[in-house]
């Protein structure tokens, strides 16, 4: 049995974008996957508020940048990991830099 009795639209063939070295994230998808607000507009419940541990606001917006657009290229995150990595071991500089960070005042938008 029809269910649709217009005719169907033209249709194009698919063509592959160009990618850049960010991965778009349309807003619906945005909002469901509750990067920096839930769906009731709370930042409480959010993974940006699960993951934020920066100590400048500079840092913080930094962070919801590359939430809002992850990176796509495998090197890049790669060295995004070894940098994370590197902090993880060293905990003495690690705390230092943070304190330093701390004593920072935030830079104009």
């Amino acid at each position: 049995e029809k269910t649709q009795k217009a005719e169907r639209p033209p249709l194009s063939r698919p063509e592959r974008e160009e990618q850049g070295s960010t991965l778009f994230i349309d807003p619906a998808t945005r909002a469901n996957l509750e990067l920096l607000r839930t769906l009731s507009g709370s930042r409480e419940g959010s993974l940006f508020k699960a993951i934020d541990r920066t100590v400048t606001g500079g840092g913080a917006r930094l962070l919801a940048d590359r939430l809002m657009a992850p990176l796509t290229d495998p090197a890049a995150i790669g060295a995004r990991l070894d940098s994370v990595s590197f902090f993880r071991s060293e905990t003495r500089l690690c705390q230092a830099v943070r304190a330093s960070l701390k004593s920072v005042a935030d830079m104009p938008r």
